[in-house]
């Protein structure tokens, strides 16, 4: 249930980011799976380490895993 409140905050970019970081993906593959800059997919994942209140991968991880 708070995995599910915590991905109600992000955008659907977002949380297709969350997602794919939750799964292990690095940067850059995220990056090459959704057709993105990897510049962008790190601005998406800085807003959703802001807006859920978490670190880094690992915490994010365990707040959605």
């Amino acid at each position: 249930m708070q995995a599910l409140a915590a991905l109600n905050k992000l955008s659907p970019s977002e949380q297709r980011v969350a997602r794919l970081v939750v799964e292990g993906l690095r940067n850059e593959q995220i990056a090459e799976r959704l057709c993105r800059s990897p510049r962008t997919v790190e601005f998406q994942l800085h807003n959703v380490f802001r807006k859920l209140g978490v670190g880094n991968r690992v915490q994010l991880s365990r707040l959605l895993g």
